[in-house]
């Protein structure tokens, strides 16, 4: 019956499941969706008080292009999942402000598991996980409250809430079945995000304003944990980008780095880790110096980086090994001109120096002698630096001299390209906060910026900020800057900045363990992994084998949870006088006698009796007995009420319709 009118109660519940499904999206939807929502909510309580009708064709027509027209001009006027996802949103929305009827209401119960299911590829976090098992809950009642209304409205003692529970119940063990056995395939969503603030991440130029915006965020870049003990904070280099090209202001990825696909991990490396990556947007993946990894489609650079095959919209956790030296020897060194190439005219005072400071020495001697340079001068470590106008590493180097990593590491590279040293910069994060569980997080404020030089045979790190800030090295960002109190200043709500107050910092610790075993046994296991669980756990050889334990046991699940409905759905609850009158009943039915649904048990007593007068003494004995236990308040035996009743539908049993009634004393004779 489609044309039956929603109640008020399945309407509260619908609205509950759709706003419970909007929740992972709320992140990424602009401002004007809010004043949507608002418009839409206000517009039904109207509809509901009787002060507004429906809206017509003409205006639904006119809200769905103005809320297209908003996407597209939001969304940068270009196709993303956010952009989808946007739509989807304000479609579900002005769909509300038509459900009148159940099938309308029938739409919005499955836009609300859409619209969940999509809220997934922004959010797999354990928050977002339990939104969406409370949303499918309410969006279970609310598919069971609109099924089960009539038009008389919806059942007052229906057990909505309770049903509801119980499809998820049932439901389990099948959702967990397919999530462990059922073939992991490679995500089909990898759909580039629009907003730059989808992700935070280092990017393929660097400005000494774009490290300092990252370490204002205490977001997660990625967790680590080593095979062989932890490395000491000094080894923690985390390298993703390499940055050679300088115009003067910034440092550029020219990204003319070859990958190699197939590069062989060293059994015998230094240093062997796994890393759960945050997604980035980005192709790069973090790793130390020397590192190569046997996890299909992950590839090394020339320049010792790991890239994987496609940008990171997702979570992802890889193996890798590190030997801890960018070792190419024997390879030589490939673009040395872009390595040595400065903007012309630029910074005329520190070429001359680094010039000067480099007669006559080796590249590790000249480094030496600028890293005694920024640890004898009064250079400072700050977030709040001044600003530099053209030619800033003159201003920088022998004016202001306060900085931070990106300063510091611009000034070197620069000077040792003007000495005739090959250099680049290097972008990544350094350190980290180990845990009690032992893995290591690495944060958004743990960017970071060194400098590599070639000297002659291989790359060589040098980080001049170690010089500068021995704490920003040793012992974190948060120690380097305690005097001037920048650290987190714009997120002044971080727990972080919170980590001498004990019992927050332990309640800390706790939910990000909770959070890193999310992360690393629910959200990573992939195909790879699932092939492994297969094979030592199960025996199973081939997802071919996995399908048929599937197929089996979804059988046997079935079996045993029909058993329990049916169980469950036994008649447990009638009496033995009740059972004795549905039997007397029936077996009237058989032997001819009217039974109507309606009828009373005494009338159809004195119907039996009329149909068969020899039954007439023992049906008007049952008779007082049932008019004495169910009207006249009187005790009696109910036992031995159901014995006569069960009695005589034996006796009906034995009648054929249309047949006289046969006596006791023919039964007697048939019997013998």
């Amino acid at each position: 019956m489609t044309d039956v009118s929603v109640p008020a109660r399945a309407l509260l519940l619908l609205a509950l499941a759709l706003f419970a499904a909007l929740i992972p999206h709320l992140s990424y939807l602009p401002v004007w969706f809010y004043a949507l929502a608002s418009g839409v909510l206000g517009w039904r309580l109207l509809v509901w008080r009787g002060y507004l009708s429906y809206p017509g064709k003409l205006p639904r027509v006119i809200a769905v292009v103005v809320a297209s027209v908003a996407v597209y001009e939001t969304s940068g006027r270009q196709m993303s999942l956010e952009a989808a996802g946007a739509f989807l949103v304000a479609a579900s929305l002005l769909k509300v402000l038509e459900v009148a009827k159940r099938r309308d209401a029938v739409v919005i119960v499955f836009l609300v598991f859409f619209l969940q299911a999509v809220g997934f590829l922004f959010d797999q976090s354990i928050a977002a996980a339990v939104t969406g098992a409370i949303t499918v809950y309410l969006g279970c009642a609310a598919m069971i409250a609109v099924q089960a209304s009539g038009r008389q409205g919806l059942p007052s003692r229906l057990p909505v809430f309770r049903t509801a529970l119980n499809m998820m119940l049932v439901a389990l063990p099948f959702m967990l079945v397919l999530y462990v056995l059922f073939p992991r395939l490679a995500p089909l969503w990898s759909v580039a995000l629009q907003s730059e603030r989808a992700f935070s991440a280092l990017q393929e130029e660097m400005a000494p304003g774009d490290i300092a915006s990252l370490t204002q965020s205490d977001g997660l870049a990625f967790r680590a944990t080593f095979d062989n003990g932890r490395p000491s904070r000094s080894a923690l280099y985390w390298r993703a980008r390499v940055l050679d090209q300088y115009d003067g202001r910034r440092w550029r990825d020219s990204g003319f780095a070859a990958i190699d696909w197939q590069v062989p991990p060293d059994a015998g490396a230094k240093y062997q880790y796994e890393v759960i990556m945050e997604p980035t947007g980005q192709q790069y993946l973090l790793s130390l110096a020397g590192a190569a990894s046997s996890e299909r489609a992950i590839g090394v650079s020339d320049t010792g980086l790991l890239q994987h095959q496609r940008p990171l919209m997702q979570k992802l956790r890889y193996r890798a090994h590190s030997s801890g030296v960018n070792d190419i020897s024997g390879q030589g060194l490939k673009r040395r001109a872009m390595y040595l190439a400065t903007p012309p005219d630029s910074n005329p005072r520190t070429v001359a120096w680094a010039r000067s400071l480099s007669q006559g020495v080796s590249t590790n001697a000249f480094a030496q002698r600028m890293l005694e340079f920024f640890a004898r001068e009064s250079f400072y470590y700050t977030l709040r630096p001044d600003r530099y106008g053209e030619n800033d590493i003159d201003a920088f180097l022998f004016g202001a001299r306060r900085g931070f990593c990106a300063h510091y590491a611009s000034a070197m590279a620069f000077a040792a390209r003007a000495a005739g040293i090959p250099s680049r910069v290097v972008a990544g994060y350094q350190g980290g906060e180990w845990h009690p569980d032992g893995y290591l997080s690495v944060r958004q404020y743990d960017a970071h910026a060194w400098v590599e030089l070639w000297d002659g045979k291989q790359w060589q790190a040098y980080d001049p900020t170690a010089a500068v800030s021995p704490l920003r090295i040793e012992f974190g960002l948060q120690r380097a800057v305690a005097d001037e109190g920048s650290f987190l200043e714009q997120q002044p709500l971080s727990p972080l900045r919170f980590t001498g107050l004990g019992w927050v910092n332990r309640l800390r610790l706790q939910l990000e363990s909770i959070n890193y075993y999310w992360n690393r046994w629910v959200l990573s296991y992939d195909g790879r992994r699932q092939n492994q669980f297969l094979r030592n756990w199960l025996g199973l050889n081939d997802f071919a084998e996995g399908l048929y334990v599937i197929a089996g046991l979804i059988a046997v699940s079935f079996a045993f949870f029909s058993t329990i409905l049916w169980w469950r759905g036994r008649d447990t609850d009638k009496s033995e006088l009740v059972k004795s009158w549905e039997y007397v009943l029936s077996s009237a039915v058989a032997a001819g006698v009217e039974c109507g649904a309606g009828d009373a048990p005494l009338t159809v007593l004195s119907r039996v009796s009329q149909r068969y007068p020899d039954m007439a003494q023992e049906v008007s004995d049952i008779q007082v007995m049932l008019s004495a236990s169910l009207y006249s308040g009187q005790e009696t035996d109910n036992k031995e009420l159901a014995l006569r009743l069960k009695k005589l539908g034996r006796r009906l049993l034995r009648v054929r319709p249309g047949a006289e009634t046969p006596s006791a004393s023919d039964i007697h004779k048939r019997t013998v």
